[in-house]
């Protein structure tokens, strides 16, 4: 049985991209995603958390500017931004 990964190394995806898509999180996993994506996982991480710590939560969606470009893909825009 696999185990929820902490929500402090968690990335917010796109329906499309965490699952559904041929180049999503969980068809290429990890490092090829972050490859093919040219994301730096961790960089990433560390800025959402970042932004956590200093008060960047609330009730509602908050905008995050991350480090690097929007994911590229037909299905994009679907799901949550």
């Amino acid at each position: 049985m696999s185990q929820k990964a902490s929500d402090y190394s968690a990335i917010p995806l796109c329906s499309w991209h965490h699952r559904h898509n041929r180049d999503s999180y969980h068809a290429l996993g990890e490092k090829r995603f972050a490859r093919e994506h040219q994301i730096n996982l961790q960089e990433l991480v560390l800025a959402l958390n970042n932004q956590f710590l200093r008060g960047g939560h609330s009730n509602r969606v908050r905008s995050v500017r991350p480090p690097f470009r929007k994911l590229r893909g037909a299905n994009c825009s679907r799901g949550g931004r």
